[in-house]
């Protein structure tokens, strides 16, 4: 752990001296209940890693590896992601508002009951990732891949969705109200027959 230690200690100055901590390995490591605000970091790797209940406000991650990563009822306001893999990353009862997560992907993320209003994706893939109860009010979302995801009960007020593909996404009790579609794809969509044609407007 004393290898944990020091990539931690690293990250404090980083942040102290807002400058970018990079090339940092916290695989596996147990880092719960801690505040790491404003951090700017580039190529961190931490699969499999344990950051529940942590704070990770204004964040900025470009180039970093969250497989299989435990963000479970974290703070993550207003971060900035860019190139980064989220593959199997567990973001439940997480706050994301106001995040921004560009060119990366998420395959089998859990989203289940996390904050996401006003978030802005672009070319994210989230192929079979899980959204269930979670907020995307005021979401803004472009040339991504919500293949298969899980969206059921959902809130879609006032989100804006364009050149995203949905196909066989399950859409199932989602609050639709204000939402628009531009140019996506609802192949095989799983939602309420009745309420498919809010979809094909």
């Amino acid at each position: 752990m004393s290898g944990v230690k020091e990539e931690l200690k690293y990250i404090e100055n980083a942040i102290y001296n807002k400058k970018v901590a990079d090339n940092v390995n916290l695989v596996g490591a147990e880092v719960t209940f801690r505040d790491f605000s404003t951090l700017m970091i580039d190529r961190l790797n931490a699969e499999s890693a344990n950051f529940k209940a942590s704070i990770f406000d204004e964040a900025s991650f470009n180039d970093c590896s969250f497989e299989n990563t435990n963000f479970q009822s974290c703070s993550l306001k207003c971060i900035h992601a860019v190139d980064s893999n989220f593959k199997n990353t567990n973001f439940k009862d997480a706050n994301l508002k106001g995040g921004k997560i560009f060119i990366s992907f998420g395959t089998k993320a859990c989203f289940d009951d996390a904050d996401l209003s006003g978030v802005q994706l672009d070319d994210f893939s989230l192929i079979e990732a899980s959204f269930k109860n979670a907020s995307l009010i005021n979401v803004n979302v472009v040339d991504s891949n919500f293949q298969k995801a899980d969206f059921q009960g959902a809130n879609f007020f006032n989100a804006s969705f364009n050149e995203v593909d949905f196909c066989g996404a399950n859409l199932i009790g989602v609050n639709l109200e204000g939402a628009t579609f531009k140019n996506c794809n609802f192949e095989e969509v799983i939602i309420e027959p009745e309420r498919r044609k809010i979809l094909d407007k």
